[in-house]
């Protein structure tokens, strides 16, 4: 039996309560029931918006209760989401919603004017959604996650992905926090190799002396 990421969370909403706790977060509340209903009609209205199995969903938000919405119902129509960090100026955002071949950006309200500078910028994005409020020239993330709740009918497949983009400036620390615990290592080593030998050698020296 195959599986995608989104058959995770449709079974997960078959085996929990409809009005078990979900999400809670800075007073936003989903129950099962609401989160599962409202993934569902999001991952219809991605599809209606023309969107093809492993086309990609930007996130160009803040941590919310709108966060995992977009990011399972993207799942669920067999997208792929792309993180997007909150902080990049417009340059960076255009660069990394075209190099992620981004079909939809999902953006924070507080971050409208620089989705609407990017707009006209971005040719292939079919889809800009606003979160948290309506704004005149976008579409609104409460309606599109408004409408059939129930189970897709789709097939998904194992291969289905997510993209994620770390800052070069995280991947350089990394790689060299694993250099220094790979140096440290090392020369811990070699440092125990050298006494053992000067210990064994001296050992050596007293025995001969006492023969």
């Amino acid at each position: 039996m195959s599986f995608g990421y989104g058959d995770v969370f449709d079974a997960v909403a078959d085996a929990v309560q409809p009005d078990d706790p979900a999400i809670f977060c800075d007073g936003d509340r989903y129950t099962w029931g609401q989160f599962t209903a409202a993934s569902n009609a999001l991952a219809r209205s991605f599809l209606a918006a023309g969107l093809k199995p492993g086309a990609k969903v930007a996130q160009y938000m803040r941590n919310s209760a709108g966060y995992p919405l977009v990011f399972v119902a993207a799942m669920k129509a067999r997208l792929a989401p792309v993180n997007v960090n909150y902080r990049y100026c417009p340059d960076e955002l255009a660069y990394l919603i075209d190099n992620s071949d981004a079909e939809v950006v999902v953006f924070d309200a507080d971050y409208a004017d620089n989705a609407r500078a990017l707009k006209s910028r971005m040719p292939g994005v079919k889809l800009w959604v606003c979160a948290g409020a309506r704004i005149n020239g976008f579409d609104f993330l409460d309606d599109l996650a408004t409408g059939d709740g129930s189970k897709l009918d789709i097939k998904r497949s194992p291969d289905d992905m997510f993209l994620l983009y770390l800052k070069i400036l995280l991947v350089v620390v990394v790689v060299v926090v694993v250099v220094v615990v790979v140096v440290v290592v090392a020369l811990t080593i070699r440092r125990i190799f050298a006494l053992t030998i000067r210990r064994g050698f001296a050992l050596t020296i007293r025995r001969i002396f006492a023969i």
